[in-house]
């Protein structure tokens, strides 16, 4: 799912949910 709407959104998503992962 998130990586999904990541590639949608120029893996704008991605880059977010890994900051609040890794942090």
């Amino acid at each position: 799912m998130a990586k999904q709407a990541a590639i949608e959104q120029d893996g704008t998503i991605i880059e977010a949910l890994s900051n609040a992962m890794f942090r």
